[in-house]
C-alpha cells in the first residue's frame, strides 16, 4: 500500500509539473519570436535582442543579475507562467567572462589542469537548480540556444555533420538531459543541381517556410514527450507555441 502511495504521488507530481522546453534553431529563424507566444513569458535576455519585439523581462549582463531576477520571480507575487533564457549560448559567455576574471586568466581554457569546463558546468548546474525552484512555483521553462553543424563521430561508418546546440561540451549533455522537450528550428530547403561553367553546381533553394522538428535524426538533435509529429510547419503570423499545442498527441 505504501508503494502504491509513492507511485500515485509521483504520477500526480508529473501531471502538475510545467514543461521544460529547449529550442535551437538556425540564425534568423525566429527563436525569440517563437518564445513570445509561450504562456505569459518573462525573458532573461542575455543577448539584448528582444528590444525590437518588446518582450517583457530584464537584461542579464552578470551572474548577480541572473540570480537576482530568478530570486524575484521565485519570491515576489506575479502572474508570469514561463521563464525564457534567451539564450543559453549567450549566458555561457557571461559565465566564461566572470570565471576568467575570478581566476585571473584570459579564457577558461587557461585555467590549470583543464578545470575551466568544470566551472562552466557548475554554473549551469546552479542555473538548473534555480529553474527547478521556479518549476515548483508553477513556471514553465524555455531555454533558447544557437546551433551549428558539428562533425559527429560515427562508430558504424563515416563521420557526419549534425546541427548541435552551441554550449560547452561539459554543460550541453546536462542541460539537454534536464529538458523534457528539445525542438530544432529550420527552414525548408531544396538542393538543385544546375549546369554552370564546366560542370554542375549544387545550389540551395527555398521560400523560407519554417519547420519545427521534434524528434532526433542524424542531422540534428531533438526530442519530445508530448506525442508530437516529427515535423510541424510554423506559418508566418501564427503563434509558434499554439501551433505546437495543436499537435500534442498527434505523433
Amino acid at each position: 500500500m505504501e508503494l502504491e502511495k509513492l507511485i500515485r504521488a509521483k504520477q500526480a507530481a508529473g501531471a502538475k509539473r510545467p514543461p521544460r522546453i529547449g529550442l535551437h534553431a538556425i540564425p534568423g529563424w525566429g527563436k525569440t519570436t517563437w518564445a513570445t507566444s509561450l504562456p505569459k513569458p518573462f525573458f532573461l535576455d542575455c543577448e539584448k535582442g528582444g528590444d525590437e519585439l518588446k518582450v517583457t523581462g530584464t537584461d542579464i549582463s552578470s551572474i548577480a543579475e541572473l540570480n537576482t531576477a530568478i530570486s524575484l520571480l521565485r519570491n515576489e507575487k506575479h502572474d508570469f507562467k514561463t521563464v525564457v533564457i534567451d539564450t543559453a549560448t549567450a549566458l555561457e559567455k557571461i559565465f566564461r567572462a566572470e570565471i576568467s576574471k575570478k581566476f585571473d586568466v584570459f579564457a577558461i581554457e587557461d585555467i590549470e589542469w583543464g578545470k575551466g569546463g568544470g566551472h562552466i558546468l557548475a554554473e549551469f548546474t546552479l542555473l538548473i537548480k534555480n529553474l527547478e525552484s521556479l518549476q515548483e512555483k508553477g513556471l514553465a521553462t524555455c531555454i533558447l540556444l544557437h546551433t551549428e553543424p558539428v562533425l559527429e563521430p560515427n562508430c558504424f561508418g563515416d563521420d557526419f555533420l549534425a546541427y548541435t546546440p552551441i554550449l560547452h561540451k561539459k554543460a550541453l549533455p546536462f542541460v539537454l538531459g534536464w529538458l523534457s522537450n528539445v525542438f530544432f528550428g529550420n527552414t525548408i530547403m531544396d538542393i538543385v543541381k544546375k549546369d554552370e561553367g564546366f560542370g554542375k553546381i549544387a545550389k540551395a533553394e527555398g521560400d523560407g517556410k519554417r519547420i519545427i522538428y521534434t524528434d532526433k535524426r542524424p542531422a540534428f538533435m531533438a526530442k519530445n514527450r508530448m506525442g508530437l509529429p516529427f515535423d510541424i510547419a510554423w506559418p508566418k503570423g501564427e503563434a509558434g507555441w499554439n501551433i505546437v499545442k495543436q499537435n500534442i498527441g498527434k505523433g
